[in-house]
């Protein structure tokens, strides 16, 4: 089967959603089929970082490829013209959702552009969502239920040392994330800045390149913390599970988050979570159990969580052990690709039963 692997964007990222496809398109190679990577490292230079040059350039893939299967994540913008050819040829499209940008950057995303979305994704076959709170925003889009299909991603089961003794110095409060509105940093650490009475050492571990404004925001606040605070910038996946593995408590500070492999991992390293409890935060955390949630922009709440974990070691032991046995039950990326190519090769059974039900 050919299958046209459509991911993406105006510049190269790194972020979880292009590691997902990265490990779906390679998951369709080891079952056999052919994939087509359309994404910015295959492009051109000429069309990289360009709508109209990218938009044409994925029509010429496709065209080219001659695929059964389209597999569309995000890329919204670049798929115009792609997919009206696709509606004519009637080649299959399995949509990738990963998030969805007017919930976790509402000032940004405008009624058009959600508008294009809709479009897009409800002229899809089937749409897959990361998790049922991206499947609930999908509905109240206006895109049919019954089309999509949940399947959670994986996250890497890392090496984590058990039993050791706590590492002296004050206990270690740990964000994992580039340093963007997205993840809200800024509401972090002015929580920890008012935590005067407490001993802790707050680690900032992400890019400070994705929003450049912001991050220098984040900074300047941070400066009140003096020594208290680290800004690691970007920092390789061993280097990130390090830093779990020596960590205390994980503060996930984002205002709603579709899935959250960070919050994941982090759980697997035993750490417990304070986070907000909107999207799918509350489908891996429950509130008292594997951490304390808080409302979305609520400091003072998210004050009061990391005290109240910073104060109590024993609440922090119960709470971390309780993630590490809700991680353990989470999808390994074994189950989540094994699940995926399953999803893709349905996708492209609807067109066979569409040529079998046209037959006089």
């Amino acid at each position: 089967m050919r299958v046209s692997f459509i991911m993406l964007g105006l510049r190269d990222h790194r972020t979880g959603g292009y590691d997902f496809n990265e490990r779906a398109a390679e998951a369709l190679e080891a079952a056999g089929h052919r994939v087509d990577r359309v994404c910015y490292g295959t492009l051109p230079a000429r069309a990289r970082g360009k709508r109209i040059a990218g938009s044409l350039e994925v029509l010429r893939r496709v065209v080219l490829g001659r695929p059964d299967v389209v597999v569309v994540s995000r890329s919204y913008t670049f798929m115009v013209p792609a997919r009206l050819l696709l509606g004519l040829w009637r080649v299959p499209v399995l949509y990738l959702v990963h998030h969805l940008e007017w919930k976790d950057t509402p000032r940004k995303p405008r009624r058009a552009y959600r508008t294009m979305v809709r479009w897009m994704v409800r002229r899809g076959d089937l749409v897959w969502c990361n998790s049922m709170a991206t499947r609930n925003g999908l509905v109240e889009l206006g895109v049919p239920g019954a089309r999509m299909r949940v399947i959670p991603p994986g996250f890497s089961r890392f090496s984590v040392a058990a039993d050791t003794p706590e590492a002296p110095g004050p206990p270690v409060i740990l964000c994992v994330g580039a340093v963007t509105h997205r993840k809200g940093q800024l509401d972090i650490v002015r929580a920890c800045s008012s935590l005067k009475n407490h001993e802790f050492r707050l680690i900032l571990a992400g890019s400070l390149g994705e929003e450049p404004d912001y991050a220098k925001e984040v900074v300047g606040s941070a400066s009140a913390l003096g020594n208290r605070v680290e800004m690691t910038g970007y920092l390789e996946k061993e280097r990130v599970y390090r830093l779990m593995s020596g960590a205390d408590i994980l503060v996930h500070g984002a205002p709603w988050e579709a899935f959250g492999i960070a919050l994941a991992e982090a759980m697997w390293a035993g750490l417990p979570a304070v986070a907000s409890g909107t999207g799918a935060v509350p489908e891996l955390v429950t509130h008292g159990v594997e951490g304390l949630l808080y409302e979305p922009g609520d400091t003072e709440a998210l004050s009061a969580h990391i005290a109240r974990l910073l104060e109590d070691d024993d609440l922090r032991r119960r709470m971390g052990a309780a993630a590490r046995r809700r991680a353990e039950g989470l999808n390994t990326w074994e189950t989540t690709c094994k699940e995926f190519v399953n999803l893709v090769e349905e996708t492209a059974g609807r067109q066979v039963r569409r040529n079998l039900l046209s037959r006089p």
